[in-house]
């Protein structure tokens, strides 16, 4: 009777080594929560109308892409652009729509809409298909379970962050601010241009304020994708 409750501590040190070394090696999130805080002014856009105060930041390089998103969307054609809006008025105003253009010298201009939470949370959510075969393989079975289900929690947690940190459309009240990102994914040619330099992003975001649209565009000029 001793003997087989040594085997069976024994076995469950093993099996707890085995789920210690399966979480170390699976999938990660490391740009929960992540915004733009200490803002390097010379990639910040701002313009001010009808006492709105709105800046914007393209995040157009890798090191900035794995900081916010822990993933580099640029490579997935999709460029980021985190808005920030004030509304300094003594009246709610409504942020209705939005689109991004991209001018360069051998393309015309096209406008993109942004992605949804649900389009963009398929280029940075984990897989768990290869991590679980691998572990399953190196811990005869025992550690491909704890894998997948950390994946999923991890995606849970991508899922949830995406959402947090998404720029709906939405009322912003009256001496109220509102920042998130918007995302908008971009055609071949597209990125090629940027990549080459001498393009510019434009941003336009259309505003309900007393019955009345207001259109705020805001552009910045890029020398190249990073």
């Amino acid at each position: 009777m001793e003997k087989m409750k040594v085997i069976g501590r024994i076995a469950m040190l093993i099996l707890l080594i085995a789920a210690a070394a399966v979480m170390a090696g699976c999938a990660s999130y490391s740009a929960k929560g992540m915004m733009p805080t200490q803002i390097d002014e010379s990639k910040v856009v701002k313009i001010e109308k009808e006492s709105i105060s709105i800046s914007v930041i393209p995040i157009i390089s890798e090191q900035d892409n794995k900081k916010y998103f822990d993933e580099n969307l640029l490579e997935k054609n999709v460029v980021a652009v985190y808005v920030s809006i004030i509304n300094n008025n003594a009246t709610d105003v409504e942020l209705i729509s939005s689109n991004l253009s991209v001018q360069s010298y051998n393309m015309p201009i096209t406008h993109y809409p942004p992605l949804s939470v649900e389009e963009v949370y398929p280029l940075i959510k984990r897989s768990w298909l290869g991590k679980s075969a691998f572990w399953m393989s190196f811990t005869y079975f025992i550690g491909a379970p704890v894998s997948a289900m950390h994946t999923s929690s991890v995606n849970k947690k991508i899922k949830e962050d995406l959402q947090g940190k998404y720029l709906a459309f939405q009322v912003i009240k009256y001496k109220a601010s509102i920042q998130g990102f918007s995302w908008f994914r971009l055609s071949d040619d597209t990125i090629t241009e940027m990549k080459k330099g001498k393009s510019r992003l434009i941003l336009r975001l259309i505003l309900g304020k007393g019955g009345k649209l207001l259109e705020c565009e805001l552009s910045s000029a890029i020398s190249a994708l990073e």
